[in-house]
């Protein structure tokens, strides 16, 4: 991630300038993925990997906890016998 990149887009208001910001970075990205070697490009991929894994229990923990949440501010109906 580049902070320096965030800061001037967040900075900038002009929806022009920030989308030509936008794809000169990504134009940046891809020219620094050419280069990698095909060992920097399986290792980039794992890594991508396990974060993607982290992220994705992270919203499932989160997930749950909204739920439970919600059914405690406001439980389902009760069940009228019958």
């Amino acid at each position: 991630m580049d902070p320096k990149f965030l800061l001037r887009f967040e900075s900038e208001r002009d929806p022009w300038q920030r989308s030509k910001m936008v794809g000169q970075k990504i134009s940046q990205l891809r020219e620094s993925f050419r280069k990698l070697t095909d060992e920097q490009r399986a290792e980039l991929a794992k890594a991508g990997e396990v974060e993607m894994v982290t992220g994705l229990q992270m919203l499932g923990k989160d997930k749950k906890l909204i739920t439970e949440l919600v059914e405690l501010v406001d439980p389902p109906p009760a069940q009228v016998p019958g």
